[in-house]
């Protein structure tokens, strides 16, 4: 597919998405729907949406409307945030990260800096990659190919603030660039089709930053980061409906894979206290309680994302509550 027929952003603003197919020449609008949005204001960093990890001196701050991640200059010496929410977009849609950011500090080969999504074990990643010029890469460890690369794309100045966009759906991931405020052009395209890590019907994926010394830096290694978003690119509003429940006692997967769950219908109540969670275990985030049909009523309107499936976790006494859920995006 060559880069003119990548989807593009139309309306930097407003986050509409649209493409020029191969087959019929038809442009389509994407819808977007915000599901994380940082703007970096305050003093304090929002450590319920970002988890922070510094290693030796190298700090994650947050002053002046910025966060800053800073290496420093020793070797071995990070520091890097993940998003809390994980992320895998449903069938037919894409998940969008937007960053505005500049790098501080002179391109080094003693360090790289990343802006984009990976998974838990650090090990599968779709990001941009700072080292002595800025790529955008797929790295797929144990499989079929460990790494994809654009080629470089830019040698940054520390004083320009940069809008960097990556996209990625269960078959492709791509990246656009621009200066902060202009029309972004596409910074590369890479094919996850047979990268079976890569594919996100099995995997999801935090959003992260990171600056990372290889060796010794001649001067600080930053990033500066105004404001950055997540998005699920595609409208899940009219598609199809799955039905699926939870009946009897005990904990369980009610179903795996993302989704946007509509509607959930408890039409057993026998005074049950639980949770249902994003994730197949207990320790997932929590999508609804107990609590939500008790003040709500037995039906419940939710239009709720979530990453990697739906688990029941019991979490007290009562009899056994039976609910149905309706969920929309699922393969």
């Amino acid at each position: 597919m060559s880069e003119d027929t990548l989807s593009r952003v139309l309306d930097a603003q407003t986050g509409a998405e649209a493409r020029v197919t191969d087959f019929h020449g038809d442009q389509v609008t994407a819808s977007r729907t915000l599901l994380l949005n940082e703007t970096c204001e305050g003093s304090s960093l929002e450590t319920k949406r970002l988890v922070k990890n510094e290693v030796g001196a190298g700090t994650v701050s947050q002053a002046s409307g910025l966060i800053t991640l800073n290496a420093g200059t020793v070797s071995g010496d990070r520091c890097e945030f993940d998003t809390a929410m994980r992320f895998g977009p449903p069938m037919g849609t894409a998940i969008l990260l937007r960053a505005i950011l500049r790098y501080v500090g002179a391109p080094d080969a003693n360090n790289t800096r990343e802006v984009g999504f990976r998974d838990a074990a650090e090990t599968t990643k779709i990001f941009f990659e700072l080292g002595t010029a800025l790529n955008f890469r797929a790295e797929n460890v144990g499989a079929q190919t460990a790494s994809k690369s654009s080629g470089g794309i830019i040698t940054p100045s520390a004083a320009e603030f940069f809008q960097l966009d990556v996209m990625y759906s269960r078959q492709i991931a791509r990246a656009w660039l621009s200066a902060a405020g202009e029309t972004p052009t596409p910074a590369g395209s890479i094919v996850l089709a047979g990268e079976s890590s890569l594919l996100l019907g099995s995997n999801v994926f935090h959003a992260y930053m990171r600056s990372k010394n290889t060796g010794t830096a001649a001067v600080a290694q930053q990033i500066e980061v105004a404001e950055f978003s997540i998005s699920l690119l595609g409208d899940l509003s009219r598609g199809p409906v799955r039905p699926c429940e939870h009946t009897g006692g005990g904990d369980g997967q009610i179903l795996r894979g993302p989704g946007m769950l509509w509607k959930a219908i408890r039409y057993d109540d026998n005074g049950e206290t639980f949770n249902v969670v994003d994730g197949s275990s207990a320790s997932g985030k929590k999508v609804l309680d107990d609590t939500y049909f008790d003040a709500g009523g037995d039906e419940l309107e939710l239009n709720t994302y979530f990453a990697d499936g739906l688990y029941w976790d019991t979490t007290g006494g009562g009899g056994n509550d039976s609910v149905a859920f309706f969920v929309r995006g699922l393969g």
